[in-house]
């Protein structure tokens, strides 16, 4: 099981650093790992991603190591689901609880 970094950052009382991605961005989303964010917020609600670009962008969290356990279907690093389509292709592409 990978450790959640970014959970145990926010029970610690420690500030953590992280971006909302609303478009099909990956190199936006292995950037963000590249600089040292903690987590990226996947919005499928208010931006224009379909399940498939969902499924890339969790894996281009998963090329950079910050991230790879960041990206999730739930609190507390999130990703904000539209439909049951979108969050079956979310947490089939890797996203976690």
């Amino acid at each position: 099981m990978r450790l959640n970094t970014t959970k145990r950052k926010l029970q610690q009382g420690k500030v953590v650093f992280g971006a909302i991605i609303s478009e099909n961005a990956p190199g936006l989303v292995e950037y963000c790992g590249a600089i040292g964010f903690d987590f990226v917020f996947l919005d499928g609600e208010h931006g224009s991603l379909e399940a498939s670009d969902m499924e890339n962008l969790v894996r281009a969290a998963e090329t950079r190591p910050a991230l790879r356990a960041q990206v999730t279907a739930g609190l507390p690093e999130l990703s904000i689901l539209d439909d049951a389509g979108t969050a079956r292709a979310s947490v089939n592409g890797g996203a976690r609880q």
